[in-house]
């Protein structure tokens, strides 16, 4: 060094007159020696001088400093090299902040390209200036690739002219816009929102556009299915209310239609009569056994279920009674896994989607019942609601009949909705496809329905897997016996109180009547000795059939009760039954069933 202005002190540390006895390379890293050696050796040869050079520099401190030296080679009058004359300005907080500004802009680019979206920045004529995120690549380009590109040339042409129409909007009324576009690809709905929004410059003039794109498929579909359930919930507890108040009327038509038939001889002409009116309490019966089952109220009786045996069976009775142009084939899956579950329930819903399969083929076709074992991963479950991933039992009907509209696909199960109104052959209450839906649900299984006009439908239904042993069928029972015990009947019904004494005297019992849960335990506290058997009713004005039960087992931990309802064993009930009763009665009443389950009741130890 031959000169050094005052400002070496705040760059090297060193004082001028310090640096003077320094020499020129003695601060250097070696590193940045050589290759500044290998710089000034041109720039003597060529007698140019050098600009920016960065090289690090030892502070007197012992701290590395970033330097950018420009310089100019001096000659003699003869051209002989002399040295250097040149400028160093310290760089190293310059470059800090470059090198921060790089990682931040990294780990943006890095976020904008892990986010799920598409997100991209357009001018008024649609040419790309930035495009990132997982969107993009699912379009096959990377962000390189897609600047400089236009929105015509990554999208078909018809998003692309809906993006180009949405933009132009934007900039001319300055102002955000959202919005949802579907589309279709490889036969799958798709679900777009998109946001486009104004990006102004310093002089709050609009530039460009940016574009955020979304799938929200998945979202749209789920949102879809639980409105479609809450409609169905709230249908259902309709229906369960209208069966349960109507099993009540039935329960007094049915008993006392009973009691007289077996009042008359056999040839009295009142005998055809009151058959009919038997029969007929039955079909309503059935009826309103089918709302329940859509309530998921119906009759429940859980026990591990092996679903091939029910196809076996189902296929037998249809190759007697459908038509013979169609042709029953099955795949079933060898050692199938059991569901746990109703037999005679999800015997009935196999049976009804067959007959419905049966029903979209008037000219003929082929039935197909299949059973697999399927693993429901947590994708799946994330599209579908109230289905958790596991292990289950998939039965699959399909039909190569005329098949169904999107229209009708959406109310498929509701009650009362039927296609078939005027098919000659079959009448139709149009609550079989409600009644299959509140089958599965019952059983935490679901369904899904898939079906193309004049292709055809499949219904899956899911139910999920048990690792218990299928129980074989028992043998038929025994005709009732009566007895000579002591009943409580507890109803708010005087018919069903009624009917229910005359039904169990006519048997040898002694009945006791109680028309509220208050008076049972009353009664019960005063005769507990005498009172071997109680029939509950479940809903009562007042104290409700679980409060009773517990009031009369504080009386008697081990009073023998039998609950009665027009709903059924789920929920409420079967808590119940968890906790010590000794059955359940579904009315309407069948007499035998309701003599087998008093008898059952009362040898029970």
């Amino acid at each position: 060094y031959t000169y050094s202005s005052s400002a070496v002190k705040n760059i090297l540390g060193y004082s001028p007159e310090e640096i003077l006895s320094k020499h020129f390379y003695d601060l250097f890293i070696p590193e940045d020696y050589e290759r500044f050696k290998a710089t000034a050796d041109k720039t003597i040869k060529d007698r140019k001088p050098f600009s920016k050079f960065v090289n690090r520099n030892i502070r007197k401190d012992g701290k590395i400093v970033i330097l950018e030296t420009s310089g100019v080679p001096i000659f003699d009058f003869e051209n002989n090299f002399l040295g250097y004359r040149g400028v160093d300005r310290d760089i190293t907080a310059r470059l800090k902040a470059e090198e921060t500004l790089r990682e931040s802009e990294e780990r943006y680019r890095m976020l904008v390209q892990s986010i799920d979206d598409l997100i991209f920045s357009v001018d008024r004529n649609g040419n790309l200036y930035t495009a990132g995120g997982q969107g993009l690549s699912r379009l096959g380009f990377s962000p390189d690739e897609a600047a400089g590109k236009t929105i015509f040339d990554i999208f078909p042409f018809e998003e692309a002219e809906d993006y180009k129409s949405h933009i132009n909007r934007v900039f001319e009324e300055d102002k955000s816009i959202t919005y949802e576009h579907e589309t279709e690809s490889a036969g799958k709905r798709i679900i777009t929102q998109k946001t486009i929004y104004p990006i102004h410059n310093v002089k709050k003039d609009i530039t460009l556009v940016g574009v955020i794109c979304r799938d929200v498929t998945k979202q749209r579909i789920l949102e879809e299915q639980l409105r479609q359930a809450q409609k169905m919930q709230t249908i259902g507890t309709l229906a369960g209310g209208i069966a349960h108040d109507f099993n009540n009327i039935l329960a007094s038509i049915m008993g006392y239609a009973s009691l007289m038939k077996s009042q008359i001889s056999n040839d009295d002409p009142m005998q055809s009569d009151i058959e009919t009116i038997i029969q007929s309490s039955k079909r309503a019966a059935d009826l309103t056994a089918q709302l329940l089952a859509f309530a998921q109220g119906g009759r429940y009786e859980v026990h591990p279920v092996n679903l091939n045996s029910i196809v076996e069976e189902i296929k037998k009775l249809l190759s007697h009674t459908i038509d013979k142009t169609i042709s029953i084939r099955t795949v079933l899956t060898d050692k199938l896994a059991a569901v746990e579950g109703d037999y005679t329930q999800l015997q009935q819903m196999l049976l009804n989607l067959c007959l419905n399969a049966s029903d979209a083929m008037p000219e003929g076709g082929e039935l197909l019942i299949e059973t697999a074992e399927i693993t429901l991963n947590e994708e799946y479950s994330d599209s579908h609601l109230n289905i958790k991933p596991g292990n289950y039992v998939l039965l699959s009907v399909s039909d190569t009949g005329i098949g169904m509209s999107d229209e009708t696909k959406k109310r498929i199960f509701e009650p009362f909705f039927t296609t078939k109104k005027n098919w000659p052959g079959r009448k139709h209450s149009g609550l079989g496809m409600a009644m299959i839906y509140g089958i599965v649900h019952s059983h935490n299984g679901t369904i899904t329905v898939y079906s193309e006009q004049g292709k055809g439908t499949t219904f899956k239904v899911y139910l999920p897997a048990s690792g218990n042993t299928p129980l074989k069928k028992g043998k038929p029972g025994k005709t009732p016996l009566g007895g000579t015990e002591t009943i409580l009947v507890v109803d708010d019904e005087d018919n069903i109180r009624s009917i229910l004494k005359r039904l169990l005297t006519r048997s040898g019992y002694t009945v006791l009547l109680a028309e509220n849960g208050n008076e049972a335990v009353q009664l019960y506290r005063r005769h507990k000795d005498k009172i071997n058997l109680i029939i509950l009713d479940m809903i009562m004005p007042g104290i409700s059939g679980r409060d009773t039960f517990k009031l009369l087992r504080e009386i008697n931990p081990g009073v023998k009760v039998l609950l009665s309802s027009g709903y059924s064993r789920n929920g409420q009930a079967q808590e119940l039954l968890d906790k010590g009763l000794k059955g359940f009665l579904q009315k309407p009443y069948n007499t035998n069933e309701l003599l087998t389950k008093v008898r059952d009741a009362l040898n029970e130890l």
